[in-house]
């Protein structure tokens, strides 16, 4: 059945885009995202996205659901007089009594039939599923639909409270499985609008799209203030525990920090690549020391994001840094070949030797023999990372004609540096081996 009003098309489409993401899922093979739901998941919707033919979706997707009804879309198999229809009843003693009576719950088991033929819309076999339609008085007749989502439905009073001391009030509310589900999962969307009310981005305009602009704009500022917030309460790590800004003081103190900041000073990944920064004299521009961190000894090192960039980098790359993995070490030595000549970016020295894996020049070793393998075994060694040329260049900024090969002493406190990243790089992975 084709979706042609708005909100259920969106809804199929959402459906359509997460389906991949659940683990055993099928997935296409251009499509890397990480399956991250171990099973379909709870979607809670507004009457917008109403109706039987998003309830049949979800339904024979294996998904669950609960949304608020429209009125003239409750269930075309049911009359609509068994239902609370009215809009807007009028408040008086009976309507408010009406809110304490127990809701009207219309249940329907759906049995697909034993047929390995794919359903035309989710193009696989269609499984079961429960209906569950609650309707019940409130201010006015309210309607929730669910699919999957509910075992029971009672009626029951929560008690609401307000203010503090001798102003303090109590009063009970009518509540009922269904709209206490929906309530609690859609009162998240209540609390990014009210968080959205402190960062208000408004002006007049007539480019109608600058209004989704701001408002992920909006988003972005108040995402980034709950962030700091945890950050700031030492929620995260106890070390950066301060008093935290207000919400006005963090706004104004990130918008100076926003038009002050340039491209040029290459604080960020990517700035190097700008048009700002491209069309800079070298000499003008910053430190690309992006990620390198200072030590006790007032040295810079590598950090432990730079490591895991190196560890894990994107796409299908293999990883430079073979450490505990002798056979992919084994696949870098193998795949050696001699080619033009260049810098070995271990020793800056010029070779004709390239690593076809990591496609970077390093030389396989110093001498006539075997035994003396040297750059080819240091470029891929994690203890070494940091201190070869390329390192010093790409990650330290440090001038190709200026690079200088460690000493002793810089090397041992470079391995003592790595081995702290690598014993947290194993407790962080799980791999103990």
């Amino acid at each position: 059945m084709p979706f042609t009003a708005t909100g259920p098309a969106e809804v199929k489409c959402l459906v359509d885009i997460i389906t991949p993401l659940i683990v055993g899922a099928t997935q296409d093979p251009t499509d890397k995202r990480k399956q991250i739901f171990s099973e379909c998941v709870h979607i809670t919707m507004d009457n917008l996205f109403s109706g039987d033919e998003v309830l049949r979706y979800l339904g024979e997707g294996g998904w669950k659901g609960t949304m608020t009804c429209r009125l003239d879309r409750l269930p075309k198999s049911v009359q609509k007089k068994y239902f609370n229809f009215i809009k807007a009843a009028p408040v008086n003693a009976r309507s408010k009594v009406a809110r304490f009576q127990k809701p009207i719950v219309a249940v329907k088991h759906v049995k697909q039939p034993d047929s390995d033929e794919p359903n035309s819309d989710t193009e696989k076999k269609a499984n079961n599923y429960t209906l569950c339609h609650v309707s019940f008085q409130s201010t006015g007749g309210t309607n929730i639909s669910t699919v999957n989502a509910l075992s029971s439905v009672e009626l029951y009073v929560r008690d609401r409270s307000k203010g503090r001391g001798q102003q303090k009030r109590t009063w009970g509310i009518e509540m009922n499985e269904a709209r206490e589900t929906y309530l609690k999962n859609y009162s998240a969307v209540d609390k990014i609008d009210q968080m959205l009310l402190g960062w208000d981005l408004s002006y007049k305009t007539w480019k109608w799209w600058h209004a989704p602009t701001r408002h992920a704009k909006a988003i972005a500022m108040s995402m980034a203030y709950s962030l700091y917030l945890h950050c700031a309460e030492g929620t995260v790590d106890p070390e950066w525990k301060v008093t935290p800004l207000s919400g006005p003081k963090f706004r104004q103190k990130m918008s100076l920090q926003m038009v002050q900041y340039r491209s040029s000073d290459l604080r960020y990944p990517g700035d190097d690549k700008l048009r700002n920064t491209t069309q800079k004299n070298k000499r003008k521009r910053g430190s690309i020391e992006v990620g390198v961190i200072e030590c006790e000894d007032h040295v810079k090192r590598i950090s432990y994001s730079q490591y895991l960039d190196e560890k894990q980098p994107r796409g299908a790359k293999k990883a430079r840094l073979c450490a505990g993995n002798m056979t992919l070490l084994k696949e870098h030595l193998n795949s050696m070949k001699r080619v033009h000549l260049a810098s070995c970016q271990m020793c800056g020295k010029k070779t004709y030797m390239e690593c076809q894996i990591c496609k970077k020049h390093v030389c396989f070793k110093s001498g006539k023999n075997m035994t003396s393998l040297s750059c080819s075994i240091d470029f891929h060694d994690d203890l070494m990372y940091g201190l070869g040329f390329m390192d010093r260049v790409e990650l330290f900024g440090v001038k190709k004609s200026q690079f200088k090969k460690a000493n002793a002493a810089e090397v041992r406190k470079n391995k003592i540096h790595m081995k702290k990243w690598m014993r947290k790089y194993e407790k962080d992975m799980g791999d103990t081996d």
